[in-house]
């Protein structure tokens, strides 16, 4: 007797947005934007997080005011050689860094467990500057691996990025607080 069990599959962002709070904090300014991340910088070192920047510019520009600040951040760029890159994942694999920043170089396929907190300092955008919902929910999937709880906090510093906010919200049925 051979028994047809039924199987129920939850499409894959259903399953990583349920484990994921996500939060947008308002801004006026790329400069408004930094210091908001300096005031929650602790909070994020708890684990492992990842920062994304749009642009390398601004992710160099970012890790360079950062670590101006005192404030320990390892740089993931798509200039860096290949076997450049290889050892910064390995060494925020081994732990050894806390907070990687990157552009979507890292949106996909690197997992890391300890990863808890995803920060888009910039919302993520497609080649003409729309909406990019799937690179979103790649680097909002960077946390919440492996069925654990994790944070996504995105910076909204106009009009514009509040209305690319809300139309991810209405792509995947969240809201964000």
């Amino acid at each position: 007797m051979r028994s047809n069990p039924n199987i129920i599959k939850l499409k894959r962002e259903e399953e990583t947005l349920d484990t994921i709070k996500q939060y947008y904090v308002l801004c006026n300014s790329k400069e408004d934007k930094f210091n908001a991340l300096c005031n929650i910088y602790g909070a994020i070192t708890i684990a492992q997080a990842m920062i994304f920047c749009h642009t390398r510019k601004t992710a160099n520009w970012l890790a360079g005011q950062l670590s101006k600040e005192g404030h320990q951040v390892t740089l993931l760029s798509g200039e860096m050689a290949v076997e450049q890159r290889a050892a910064v994942i390995e060494r925020f694999r081994d732990g050894k860094e806390k907070v990687l920043i990157t552009t979507n170089v890292c949106a996909r396929g690197i997992d890391v467990e300890q990863v808890s907190v995803v920060i888009n300092f910039d919302l993520p955008l497609d080649k003409d500057g729309n909406p990019d919902n799937e690179t979103y929910l790649h680097r909002i999937g960077r946390t919440g691996r492996f069925g654990k709880r994790g944070l996504a906090v995105n910076m909204v510093d106009s009009q514009r990025s509040m209305e690319i906010l809300k139309t991810y919200e209405r792509h995947f049925s969240k809201c964000f607080h």
